[in-house]
């Protein structure tokens, strides 16, 4: 039996080019639509989409993340500046806020990772449904902490994608293991089709989750 694999959101190995480019001296908020679609409906630092968490709400939810945060004095000048902005959920942003490390914390490691710099998969990555960081990287551990990317909420979430995920798989294994000698046996032929049933239905939910949100922008600052 050869199982088909069937994988859930990772944390890029590459950091994120920068496809968007606004018209500079604007408001933030008027940066939603290019960061929407610049980072594929997606939060940088959880990867749940807007379609997963809030499927019925204006921008699932979302919200503009100021990386150098907006509060912090020494960063106050970035405040509408394209580049210092990401695409973040309710949680994560609200979990962040005005955080940043003092320079004794950098000196030391424990830092930030802007996703647009270096990759954020050099530093996290996901195991099973918690985060953990890569290689014992310090800057891992630390926007783990900060962003509180193992509550319960986000662990739940995962818990949940990942059930569904090994299921598809599971019911995917199967089909494999009997499709060859389904020819001319009726209730393996009726069997395969109840499983391609199911693993239609589960897909859809897995799909509907990475589906582009209900108030999708169909165009943005850049035209």
């Amino acid at each position: 039996m050869t199982c088909v694999v069937v994988s859930g959101p990772t944390y890029s190995s590459t950091p994120h080019v920068r496809t968007h480019a606004p018209p500079k001296s604007r408001p933030y908020v008027e940066y939603r639509e290019c960061l929407r679609l610049e980072f594929s409906f997606r939060c940088v630092y959880c990867l749940s989409t807007e379609t997963e968490i809030g499927p019925t709400d204006n921008y699932g939810g979302f919200e503009v993340e100021h990386f150098k945060p907006k509060g912090h004095a020494a960063f106050k000048h970035l405040r509408n500046y394209y580049k210092n902005l990401l695409w973040c959920c309710h949680a994560c942003n609200r979990a962040k806020g005005d955080a940043w490390p003092t320079s004794k914390e950098e000196k030391g490691g424990w830092r930030l990772v802007d996703p647009s710099k270096e990759p954020l998969g050099r530093h996290i990555a996901i195991s099973g449904d918690r985060l953990i960081p890569v290689n014992g990287s310090l800057a891992g551990e630390y926007m783990i902490d900060v962003v509180d990317l193992n509550s319960k909420l986000h662990v739940n979430r995962r818990r949940h994608r990942q059930k569904i995920l090994s299921k598809v798989a599971l019911l995917q294994a199967t089909v494999e293991s009997i499709a060859s000698r389904v020819v001319g046996e009726p209730s393996l032929e009726s069997s395969v089709d109840q499983l391609l049933q199911q693993i239609a239905s589960l897909s859809a939910v897995v799909g509907a989750s990475l589906a582009p949100p209900w108030d999708s922008p169909v165009s943005c600052r850049c035209v």
